[in-house]
């Protein structure tokens, strides 16, 4: 006998003792297919937000408050298709140029002031002041500009040049 008949027996439990390849490849086929399956849902999804993106850019007139994606508000002063442009009013007199796809919804009015032209604004109030700058005494009585003491100079007076 050779030096073979006698490995071959001890090779043949060994190689009855591994397990087949097929389980592996069928696992990785189940992950791409996993994939393929998100893939294809996920571009669905975008395809579906792209076509209401461009039905709302189709449906914007002018006169509609709109939100930018940078978060800017404005009214719809003027589009110009062609150079796919809108123009803006976003306050009084100032108007800014935006690209269509740069608009990201039409706002649409709420509340009870719906029928209000403009936005509703909170009246301004004279809150107290806890800035050290400020003179304590001119604290209680709303300060000026006039009032603020500079920190390096607490040894001179106030301005009162100014108005």
């Amino acid at each position: 006998m050779s030096s073979l008949d006698h490995a071959l027996p001890a090779l043949a439990p060994a190689a009855a003792a591994q397990p087949a390849g097929g389980g592996s490849s069928m696992f990785i086929l189940l992950m791409f297919a996993a994939l393929a399956v998100l893939m294809f849902i996920s571009m669905r999804r975008a395809k579906k937000v792209q076509t209401q993106q461009a039905e709302m850019r189709r449906g914007l007139t002018p006169g509609q408050e709109v939100m930018t994606t940078s978060g800017i508000f404005g009214r719809v002063v003027r589009l110009d298709e062609s150079e796919q442009r809108a123009t803006l009013e976003v306050a009084p007199g100032i108007r800014m140029d935006f690209h269509l796809q740069g608009i990201a919804s039409v706002v649409e009015p709420t509340g009870v002031d719906a029928a209000a032209d403009g936005p509703v604004l909170a009246e301004p109030t004279a809150a107290p002041t806890t800035d050290p700058r400020v003179a304590p005494e001119s604290a209680a009585s709303g300060s000026t500009a006039a009032d603020v003491v500079d920190p390096g100079h607490e040894g001179t007076a106030p301005r009162t040049d100014r108005p």
